[in-house]
């Protein structure tokens, strides 16, 4: 639990995260269509919803580590899958960028 509130502690005071749901606030117009009275619902349910994010990524990540990650070979697999997929990743973003310096 103590992992939590910390995690938790720092995505509120992270000024990105906040900047980020004020631009989605305001670009959706979510703020003028809802009358002061319904905004406690509109945060409460912001809130819980991150936070059941939240419980639910961390927890199937323990579940991941604990069940997957057992075996030394099995860690080693993994890392290579993960390593293989980033660099395949990195290949095509630098395929497209390239593709779109041609145009420019």
């Amino acid at each position: 639990m103590n992992s939590y509130t910390v995690t938790l502690l720092l995505t509120l005071s992270n000024p990105m995260t906040i900047i980020f749901s004020l631009g989605v606030f305001s670009a959706s117009g979510v703020l003028l269509s809802h009358s002061s009275s319904n905004m406690p619902f509109l945060v409460s349910g912001v809130f819980l919803g991150s936070a059941l994010w939240w419980m639910g990524l961390t927890g199937s990540t323990a579940l991941f580590r604990n069940n997957i990650m057992s075996g030394r070979s099995k860690q080693l697999l993994f890392n290579k899958l993960s390593g293989l997929v980033m660099l395949s990743f990195g290949i095509v973003a630098l395929i497209q960028s390239l593709n779109l310096q041609e145009f420019l």
